[in-house]
């Protein structure tokens, strides 16, 4: 459904503005035709529009009119329009929207530009045309066309950065495709490109497929960084934000993926999706007892905890083969959270032994309490996502994440990394120099 706004001025002699009006429809060929009008060019100019087709002997496009009290109140003028169309949108769902200002007062010019514009309008335009020599009249011969998108999508620019920054790759990415179509600005469509790449690079990122992460940027950002930076991206941040991702995509239980996790948590927990951090942070400690098992195993890239020979506990942890021996399946066992860093703590390994602590708590004659991280786990137990109902709030999420920090600074002396060099920061703000 196209509409075309159409401003309706007087004209006169050698001036007919009404066929420059139905030169203009006849180009735009809109499905519905608004004429906005003062009431003296709806009594005088309208008709002449009209008396136009049938010379011709043609139909007139179905017309609403909109009828100004006062053709020289901007304000008036302009909140009018936008009324009009909010009404329509809501008639018509998915329309697309056109203004042409040929004639009417300057007045009804700027306010139609300007409401339009605000109500995303398509195409802006105008009829020019030459003097005939014999009739004085002006012939109309071309229509001045203009894409809104250029001027929306430099309007938008700070829009998607500050979308960006609230990891909404995906909606980026539709509406940069909703305007590439209408751009003729090269200049401005490799820019909205780019900033596509980097959303399709974060948001394959955001869900931890690192390995397609580096793809994108090895293909496509790697070799454009020149004009990255000429965009006002922080080029060293993105590539430290490259070295980061291939460590993850490196090794599957090293420290790089903790990090990453917990900086995905901790964004789960900003956007208030404290249910989806509790699941992050939860296997964020499963993922930090799986690293220090592996150094212990020597397991190789395999899951460190899965499928352990019960033969491996009995030479190494002889305390809790007794436990798992009964319940062990063809001499192997696989270790769940709470076995895990019973198992470390038994090696005597320094994470393994201050997050048991946190686990549990003595409570005399070698009984077990429950510790303030099992009850935030359990909380995590308790959540929708997990094997619950209950919402997880927002002072759990970042409790567990205080806990997950300590765990990840202790690890970090073992993995002899720079914490603060390795956490990965998402690109800069776009636009930012």
């Amino acid at each position: 459904m196209k509409v075309l706004f159409q401003t309706v001025g007087l004209g006169g002699k050698g001036s007919p503005v009404w066929s420059a009006l139905k030169f203009t429809v006849d180009q735009v060929k809109p499905d519905l035709l608004v004429q906005i009008c003062s009431k003296r060019t709806y009594d005088e100019t309208v008709p002449l529009f009209n008396q136009l087709y049938k010379e011709v002997g043609s139909t007139t496009p179905k017309t609403n009119y909109h009828v100004l009290a006062n053709e020289h109140d901007f304000e008036e003028i302009r909140t009018g329009l936008i009324s009009k169309v909010r009404e329509l949108e809501v008639r018509y769902p998915g329309l697309t929207i056109e203004g042409d200002y040929t004639s009417g007062t300057k007045v009804m010019s700027s306010a139609i530009m300007s409401s339009l514009l605000e109500c995303n309008a398509s195409y802006l335009h105008y009829a020019i045309g030459k003097h005939d020599d014999l009739t004085q009249t002006i012939v109309n011969e071309e229509l001045l066309t203009f894409s809104s998108a250029e001027i929306f999508a430099e309007r938008m620019l700070p829009e998607f950065g500050r979308l960006f920054d609230k990891h909404q790759f995906l909606s980026i990415n539709d509406q940069i495709d909703s305007l590439l179509p209408s751009l003729d600005n090269s200049s401005l469509k490799s820019r909205l490109e780019r900033v596509k790449i980097i959303c399709k690079c974060c948001d394959s990122w955001n869900r931890f497929d690192w390995k397609t992460a580096c793809t994108i940027f090895s293909q496509h950002v790697k070799g454009q960084l020149d004009a990255y930076k000429e965009d006002g991206w922080n080029v060293k941040r993105l590539n430290a934000n490259y070295k980061h991702l291939q460590s993850c995509v490196g090794k599957k239980y090293g420290f790089h993926r903790c990090v990453d996790l917990l900086e995905n948590a901790r964004v789960r927990i900003l956007l208030g999706f404290y249910d989806d951090a509790l699941s992050r942070l939860y296997r964020l400690i499963e993922l930090i007892a799986q690293v220090r098992m592996q150094h212990h195993r020597h397991a190789g890239d395999g899951n460190p905890t899965k499928n352990v020979p019960i033969a491996w506990f009995e030479k190494n942890v002889p305390k809790m083969y007794k436990e798992l021996r009964p319940n062990s399946r063809y001499d192997k066992v696989s270790l769940g959270l709470d076995d895990a860093i019973a198992v470390l703590n038994e090696l005597n390994d320094e994470l393994g032994s201050i997050i048991e602590k946190d686990l549990w708590r003595c409570r005399g004659k070698g009984k077990k309490g429950k510790g303030e991280l099992r009850n935030l786990l359990d909380n995590r137990n308790d959540s929708f996502l997990a094997h619950g109902d209950v919402p997880a709030k927002r002072d759990k999420a970042e409790e567990l994440l205080k806990y997950a920090e300590k765990y990840l600074k202790t690890l970090d002396s073992f993995a002899e990394q720079q914490f603060a060099a390795t956490k990965p920061a998402f690109p800069a703000h776009l636009g930012d120099k």
